[in-house]
């Protein structure tokens, strides 16, 4: 979505996204209304909101209220983390902030803890393999649940280290 706001240009194809949520209970906002947070190439935070019905609305914020945003739906660590810009330095890790929903959290520990590898190292390693698939052709990224009842065989053809 693109909108002029003030002599201002707000788009979500050219700012990077930030974080996404779904509202409930915020006084202010419709349930299931998607609010996403937006930085623009000059620092400027931004609201996307996409309302039930498909309707949408840019609403632009500073630096102070997105993070109280934030704190509704995340730590005070990771707020911090979605806000500062990304910088990856050589030799070290970039932070990603990647909110599951509870029942997959519960799986990824669980599935870890099975593997007995640390939470964090099983999911880099999903992450390797899933980008891998997509190099060669696969598009995990579009595969739903759906698709993966109707798979009937798989091909294993990485070598005895799901991991290397």
């Amino acid at each position: 979505m693109r909108k002029i706001i003030r002599n201002c240009i707000y788009d979500t194809d050219k700012a990077r996204l930030l974080t996404s949520a779904v509202e409930r209970n915020n006084p202010f906002l419709e349930d299931d209304t998607e609010v996403s947070l937006y930085r623009k190439k000059n620092g400027e935070y931004f609201y996307h909101h996409v309302f039930k019905d498909g309707s949408e609305r840019i609403i632009p914020t500073d630096r102070k209220k997105a993070k109280k945003w934030l704190l509704t739906h995340f730590s005070e660590e990771d707020a911090e983390n979605v806000l500062s810009p990304l910088r990856t330095l050589k030799g070290k890790k970039a932070k990603v902030l990647v909110p599951f929903p509870p029942e997959i959290k519960s799986e990824l520990t669980i599935a870890a803890e099975e593997l007995g590898i640390p939470q964090n190292e099983f999911i880099i390693s999903c992450v390797k393999m899933g980008l891998k698939a997509q190099r060669n052709g696969l598009r995990l990224a579009k595969i739903t649940d759906k698709d993966f009842e109707n798979i009937k065989v798989f091909v294993d053809d990485r070598p005895d280290n799901p991991f290397a």
